[in-house]
């Protein structure tokens, strides 16, 4: 490995030199302070982090070491950064800005981490190798700045890009994980480096991430050590309810992380839930529904909007596959997003929905029918309406709050006409990727191209 000297000095010119300076102080024409010495290997690896006090000289190395990429936000929404809209929608799920909500949003209607991430999908976009950056993530919080530099390393190792960056921030070095750690020291300047494996380049993120099932915990034992219904010991077998810890439906919507899943928070049938939790918090859940056909189905995979891209998702779905191995799953964002693959899954034919024969002749086009809106202003005209609550019971299964259908979902929609319009909304003309787990019986069919 060769090494290259960086070193970057300030020297004092004739010009700026003050005669009482001078004569105080001893600082005249020729003197220099140095900001940059220290040897790096030439060529420098795929992550390489600056880190330091201010006024170490991150930023001088930094200008040494390339100039700053460029960025320049487009006046379009996200997905129009980048043609076809399949590879937008691909690269927008790689930098974790895999809501769907924000696929038609401007990159002023973002928050400053949305932001970081559009940068980051923007340079994808243009085809940047090496990004060089400087204050990397500093205007964020600090767990929010920790998630989004671990997001970020596995995306940049995944795409294949290189980054070097500067920051004063010591603690994103173990969720950044760089190759290569430059430590800077203020007064006088001084620095040193690590390569990683080496002390302080360490991965605690993943480890402080538990991901389980939830589920209804029984007691074997109560306080004294006996079991109030079969008054035995430690040798209980009985599953009785522990009042004092939550079954995994009410911890789910306790959270209320699941209404930002662009279907909804609600899911109906028979429910299993497993959680990923940081610091006892839910930061992620999935949830699994047993089908009319009997068979396990992953209905709902949502992760907190500030640890997308850190994996949680892929271990929600491992953790259940080793519950249910032959489950499967069908999801419009599963085409752009592979982190079903990535978990252990595969797909296999893509699901066609086909609204029912009574909606042959409705008339929206598919871009209209799509919008939530319209499907409101259907809803006013007062043949479709009728038409709709007439057969509500092709339309209305797991639509209602908590699951449960009503007893009579006719009139439930004329009492309620946003869900009429929700339930057409939901039948729309589309295309779904389906998944199957690995003892799944279509596992061993060929992959849909």
């Amino acid at each position: 490995m060769s090494l290259k000297h960086y070193k970057k000095s300030f020297e004092v010119k004739p010009e700026s030199t003050s005669l009482l300076v001078a004569e105080a102080f001893g600082i005249g024409p020729g003197w220099i302070n140095n900001i940059v010495d220290v040897e790096l290997p030439l060529p420098l690896p795929q992550i390489t982090l600056v880190s330091g006090e201010s006024g170490c000289g991150k930023s001088t190395l930094l200008r040494e070491l390339g100039q700053p990429t460029a960025f320049k936000p487009p006046s379009k929404p996200l997905h129009a950064w980048c043609e076809p809209d399949e590879k937008a929608l691909q690269l927008l799920n790689s930098v974790g800005l895999n809501d769907a909500s924000l696929f038609v949003l401007h990159y002023n209607q973002l928050s400053d981490s949305q932001q970081a991430r559009a940068r980051m999908y923007f340079w994808l976009c243009q085809g940047e190798k090496v990004l060089v950056i400087d204050e990397f993530l500093a205007t964020l919080d600090r767990r929010t700045a920790q998630a989004l530099a671990y997001s970020f390393q596995r995306m940049l190792r995944r795409e294949g890009l290189s980054l070097i960056a500067a920051t004063a921030q010591n603690d994103l070095v173990p969720f950044l994980q760089p190759d290569l750690l430059v430590e800077g020291r203020a007064f006088p300047s001084r620095w040193t480096t690590h390569i990683r494996g080496e002390a302080p380049i360490v991965n605690s993120f993943e480890s402080t991430i538990n991901v389980a099932q939830e589920t209804e915990k029984s007691t074997h034992v109560t306080l004294g050590g006996t079991c109030n219904n079969c008054k035995k010991g430690v040798e209980c077998k009985c599953k009785v309810p522990d009042k004092n810890i939550s079954a995994g439906k009410d911890a789910y919507r306790d959270s209320r992380l699941g209404e930002i899943h662009y279907k909804g928070k609600y899911v109906g049938g028979r429910q299993e839930y497993f959680s990923a939790r940081l610091d006892g918090e839910a930061i992620g859940w999935l949830v699994g529904t047993l089908s009319m056909s009997k068979t396990w189905r992953i209905a709902r995979v949502v992760v907190h909007p500030t640890y997308r891209g850190c994996g949680v998702g892929q271990r929600l779905i491992k953790k259940y596959l080793e519950l249910r191995p032959d489950a499967d799953t069908v999801a419009a964002m599963a085409r752009f997003n592979p982190v079903f693959e990535r978990a252990g899954m595969r797909r296999v034919e893509d699901v066609v929905i086909k609204p029912p024969k009574f909606l042959k002749d409705f008339p929206l086009t598919p871009a209209k029918w799509a919008d939530k809106e319209e499907c409101s202003k259907a809803m006013k005209n007062p043949e479709l309406f009728k038409l709709v609550c007439l057969h509500a019971d092709e339309l209305g299964l797991d639509i209602h709050p908590g699951g449960k259908r009503p007893d009579n979902m006719s009139e439930f929609f004329r009492d309620n006409p946003d869900y009429a319009a929700h339930a057409l909304w939901r039948v729309r003309p589309r295309r779904m990727a389906k998944y199957v787990g690995p003892k799944h019986k279509l596992f061993a069919g060929e992959l849909n191209g």
